[in-house]
């Protein structure tokens, strides 16, 4: 066995590559250069792979060449790590690295879904090419989040324009909206939809939603709520947001 195996911190390696009519994995790319390059692993380490989709499998390192390694798998590990509660998180847009820390945090929190968007009081529409940069840096923070917190299940990230955002909350029983001018309170609403286990929550810029952006979420079926009686940062939002909604109906708590 490799001399730099440690059997007490068994790494996990995300791949797509898992077959497991053969029994192996494969591990390529980013992955399999910080396999080699950065934890210097070596053939006999133990590992486990999982594909991004829910499965996850314990196994051995079997073979290493130029690019990949090749994993014989051992035995499938139980998911008991991803969240019964579906839920959808629409962000708005916001400055600097406040995007990659809701990105992480969402994932830790069990997220299945990140929708970023712009709105009337974001930066300036993003050209497609930034657009596919952020989404591409966004998604390796996710990555190495979930990695991190056990997770099994990659989360979708998109960016979008508001109203296609919105859309993107799809038809799921409960669709929150978090805004500093909303009367109706997250405990008043949870009373009312105690099963509910599919919903999408809503949080805007630095800067609030306009009224007409409130008034547009309304008419496409999202309950305007607070988090708060104090005005919360909208990269704080989110977060809390969720975690409340993960203790009172998901698996937190």
């Amino acid at each position: 066995m490799g001399g730099t195996c440690d059997e007490k911190t068994v790494r996990r390696f995300f791949t797509p590559l898992i077959d497991t009519v053969r029994g192996v994995a494969t591990i390529e790319k980013e992955e399999f250069r910080h396999l080699k390059g950065v934890l210097r692993l070596e053939t006999g380490c133990r590992v486990r792979v999982f594909d991004g989709r829910g499965r996850e499998f314990t196994g051995t390192i079997e073979e290493l060449s130029r690019l990949s390694a090749l994993v014989r798998l051992e035995e499938e590990v139980e998911n008991t790590t991803e969240s019964p509660l579906e839920i959808t998180l629409l962000q708005a847009l916001l400055k600097g690295d406040k995007n990659a820390l809701v990105v992480q945090k969402a994932t830790e929190l069990g997220v299945k879904r990140i929708v970023l968007f712009t709105t009337e009081r974001t930066l300036p529409d993003l050209t497609a090419e930034k657009t596919e940069r952020l989404r591409e840096r966004l998604e390796k923070v996710s990555m190495e989040s979930l990695k991190q917190c056990g997770r099994t299940s990659v989360p979708e990230i998109l960016i979008k324009g508001f109203k296609e955002a919105l859309v993107a909350g799809g038809s799921v029983p409960l669709k929150l909206l978090f805004h500093e001018r909303a009367t109706g309170s997250l405990k008043e609403v949870l009373t009312g939809h105690s099963t509910c286990r599919a919903l999408t929550l809503g949080v805007g810029p630095e800067g609030g939603f306009s009224q007409e952006e409130v008034a547009l979420a309304e008419k496409m079926g999202y309950l305007a709520v607070r988090c708060a009686p104090r005005v919360l940062r909208a990269e704080t939002t989110g977060i809390v947001a969720t975690a409340l909604l993960q203790y009172a109906l998901g698996d937190m708590g």
